[in-house]
């Protein structure tokens, strides 16, 4: 749909499995969405995105991975993201130019493997001005995200960042930034003096290289992408080294495993003495309701900022 003002395009499928002989019990809907969509609300300054994306995925990439639908399996699931984006932007007489975006992202997965994974809703706030005379420009940079995982303290990230821009040839462009980073991830606080270089390089319209490094609180932080289109192929290579907050699986409990013993080696050094450990566990699985042994598998998951190269 394209309207004067508005734009939506997308699709979205219902794939319905049934089972001749095991029936209900593996019966299942497997939804299937991705739909983008723009309003402009206030015209050249206003404007409002949002997206809908449903799939289908695994989530443990040791366990099976069929290739269609028709088989079942405990690892897939459905990743669901729903997102809602106003931003303003524009020049001023100066000839600066700025943005001010708000992103707003829900995530959920759902199916029987990744029932202990919590939903999130994770806020991304952006804001920068530039302006660029000639071989030389200048760029300031905000961006705030926060993460906030169902049941949890909120993990918060701010950057700020002020650019050089350095412009020797029209298809490329270096730059050099510096500035200050502040990070609350519950447990662990870090804030400090960040520091990075980039460039852009796209010499035709076939080929474009952008890369950035920036010294971080974890070390190195680095993005790379290149293209080259030829006439019969296309060529992408992507390397990236940051942080990322996606639930990851830590370990899984099989079937039939002593719920009793594992608190026992967990409380162990919070409760040295044996008798009052012994006490303390009854008393847990007492007050939380917890099965003696487990009867299916339990799958334990971290929701907490990872390191992802």
């Amino acid at each position: 749909e394209v309207g004067a003002r508005t734009r939506l395009s997308g699709s979205v499928s219902m794939p319905i499995v049934l089972y001749a002989r095991t029936g209900s019990e593996n019966d299942q809907v497997y939804p299937q969405a991705a739909l983008n969509g723009t309003v402009e609300a206030v015209e050249k300054f206003f404007f409002i995105d949002g997206t809908i994306l449903v799939s289908q995925q695994y989530f443990s990439p040791l366990g099976p991975q069929p290739v269609g639908l028709a088989n079942a399996t405990q690892n897939r699931y459905t990743a669901e993201s729903y997102s809602v984006n106003p931003y303003i932007k524009g020049r001023t007489a100066g000839d600066v130019q700025y943005q001010i975006r708000d992103e707003n992202l829900w995530t959920k997965a759902s199916g029987a493997a990744v029932s202990g994974v919590n939903d999130a809703y994770t806020n991304h706030f952006l804001a920068n001005a530039s302006r660029q005379s000639g071989q030389f420009g200048w760029a300031l940079d905000y961006d705030r995200s926060s993460v906030a995982f169902q049941s949890q303290p909120q993990l918060r990230t701010q950057l700020g960042r002020l650019r050089l821009l350095d412009s020797p040839d029209p298809q490329l462009q270096l730059s050099a930034s510096v500035g200050y980073e502040d990070n609350d991830f519950g447990l662990t606080q870090n804030r400090g003096t960040i520091y990075g270089v980039g460039a852009k390089w796209h010499p035709t319209n076939r080929t474009a290289l952008d890369a950035t490094w920036e010294h971080r609180f974890f070390g190195s932080s680095y993005l790379v992408n290149f293209t080259h289109r030829m006439p019969l192929t296309v060529w992408n290579l992507n390397a990236s080294r940051n942080i990322t907050s996606y639930p990851q699986q830590l370990a899984t409990l099989p079937t039939g495993f002593d719920v009793q013993s594992l608190l026992n080696q967990l409380f162990l050094s919070s409760v040295p003495d044996p008798a009052q450990r012994q006490t303390f566990v009854d008393e847990f699985i007492r007050n939380h309701g917890l099965p003696a042994v487990l009867s299916s598998t339990v799958n334990l998951f971290s929701d907490q900022i990872t390191l992802v190269q």
